[in-house]
């Protein structure tokens, strides 16, 4: 009789131990998965900007060429006068 009570206090115990185990698991796995997330948005933010500073400095490189452009094609126009 108190071999059986002694196995199920120890299977009660075992049990709680798993129970307790499997949920520190879940959120151990749960907290991975957020910082996971967070990192890969992290590295989208960072790719976003870098990608918005590439296609600003793109646009003011093509703004700087029409200007030149105009600038010599006024000049020439002014000689045409002269």
């Amino acid at each position: 009789d108190t071999v059986q009570r002694h196995l199920a206090d120890r299977q009660a115990n075992i049990g709680r131990q798993h129970a307790f185990c499997r949920a520190f698991g879940q959120l151990t796995q749960q907290v991975v998965v957020a910082q996971l997330t967070g990192g890969i948005a992290a590295q989208h933010i960072f790719l976003q900007q870098r990608l918005d500073k590439m296609s600003e400095k793109a646009l003011i490189e093509e703004f700087r060429g029409i200007e030149a452009m105009q600038d010599r094609q006024a000049l020439g126009h002014d000689r045409a006068q002269v």
